[in-house]
């Protein structure tokens, strides 16, 4: 049974949106909504119906963290925990000296009231500490954001005897493209969607590795010629990316 959270945020909303968070180019918001409309579809499409939502001015820190615990709470041992993100991310200061590269990462979440700064930010170490807690057989989570290498720290050991796996848009100092392909949504949730309902429903259940590396294959087609931008795979310690199967699949 698979237990979804998605998130966004599209920065089009004030003050945010007057602090320069909507880059020139893209209108009146991001086009971050568009990759999660495409997240929704493959879930709705694959038959999943526990589907819940936060996206701009709900899916502050605290409501993020709040939601991730509530529908955790539903899972048990046989069930997966699914998270998608899809919005800015950016380095911030390391506050526990478990960064190599001195820089934790963080999700750039919104207060209730519209502004955007480091105080509302949802930091790697938070995030990572609250799926890590809860009881779910396998946790999957996939990030289009940029600086989202390392997001999950699996190098702690709180991930010791998991099934956990991140799929990120990027490594942590590289940035994810948008407007993948010149329309909107990111190159990485465009390359994701591809491979996903590349293989139908009619198939032997394949890996989490096997869906990464047929989104690497299709990737050179959404991500802008000369960006530097690698979608990264990381693994909770013990597990690698053949021993979780994808756990949702569409009609072609």
């Amino acid at each position: 049974w698979v237990h979804a959270l998605v998130v966004f945020c599209d920065y089009g909303f004030e003050p945010a949106k007057s602090m320069g968070w909507v880059a020139p180019g893209f209108g009146e918001k991001l086009d971050t909504a568009e990759n999660a409309e495409m997240m929704v579809k493959i879930l709705q499409d694959s038959g999943v119906t526990d589907i819940n939502r936060l996206s701009n001015l709900a899916a502050t820190k605290e409501a993020v963290l709040a939601e991730i615990q509530r529908v955790g709470a539903a899972c048990d041992e046989n069930d997966i925990f699914f998270f998608f993100y899809s919005g800015h991310g950016n380095p911030m200061p390391d506050q526990d000296g478990d960064e190599e590269d001195g820089s934790d990462e963080a999700m750039c979440l919104p207060y209730a009231d519209g502004r955007c700064d480091e105080g509302s930010w949802l930091r790697d170490d938070d995030f990572s500490a609250e799926i890590a807690e809860m009881t779910a057989g396998h946790k999957l989570m996939i990030l289009d954001c940029c600086h989202s290498g390392t997001m999950l720290d699996f190098q702690k050991p709180i991930w010791e005897g998991q099934s956990a796996i991140s799929i990120v848009g990027c490594k942590d100092k590289q940035e994810s493209a948008a407007m993948g392909g010149g329309t909107r949504g990111g190159a990485f949730t465009k390359s994701l969607n591809a491979a996903v309902r590349s293989l139908g429903n009619d198939t032997d259940h394949v890996s989490v590795g096997h869906i990464f590396n047929t989104i690497c294959q299709y990737s050179p087609t959404f991500i802008p010629p000369g960006h530097a931008q690698d979608i990264t795979i990381n693994c909770a310690p013990g597990t690698t990316p053949d021993m979780m199967a994808w756990p949702f699949y569409t009609p072609e």
